[in-house]
């Protein structure tokens, strides 16, 4: 995919009715132009399997709405998008009856994990300090345990909300909280 030129290279397409594979559309090359596919030099192939039947191409218009950024967008994992991507990505998937929580976690850690490091960066200085009764090592093992208790109730939380018993958004925060 170029997105600069609207542009793919021997794209495939699979066209569905009711969750099941009907055609597949393969071609040399797709371009993008006035808001749907031009492919070049293909076959459309019908997959069923009492009429098996392919017709070939030189020029053919799939109207597929599919933009090449949004195509470029669902190739890249949540992880790799941004919040407004993401949060964008949700959209889309909720308009389709997708399940969302999954994605809507992932959301919310972008910003609650970040706001942790801070969190343990305010508590770490007291942590460090030695005091004169005890020795540093205390601090350590403290600030270790904190960690631990973190994750583990970060793991639980994210957990609990694919079970769909708390919001993604209470999952994220409230280790935080805690």
């Amino acid at each position: 995919l170029d997105l600069q030129s609207g542009e793919l290279v021997n794209p495939v397409i699979v066209w569905f009715r009711d969750d099941e594979p009907v055609m597949i559309t393969k071609a040399k090359r797709a371009v993008w132009r006035e808001n749907r596919w031009e492919m070049f030099e293909g076959a459309n192939a019908a997959l069923d399997p009492e009429r098996p039947v392919t017709l070939a191409f030189d020029t053919w218009i799939a109207n597929i709405p599919t933009t090449p950024r949004e195509i470029a967008a669902r190739t890249r994992t949540p992880e790799e998008m941004t919040y407004r991507e993401l949060r964008a990505y949700i959209g889309d998937a909720l308009r389709q009856n997708k399940p969302t929580v999954d994605l809507e976690l992932k959301l919310h850690h972008k910003l609650s994990i970040p706001f942790a490091c801070f969190v343990f960066a305010l508590i770490a200085p007291p942590l460090g300090m030695r005091s004169h009764r005890g020795s540093s090592s205390i601090g350590m093992g403290i600030a270790i345990m904190i960690g631990f208790g973190y994750y583990v109730v970060w793991h639980y939380l994210s957990a609990v909300a694919q079970q769909g018993a708390i919001t993604p958004f209470w999952a994220a925060w409230l280790p935080n909280v805690v």
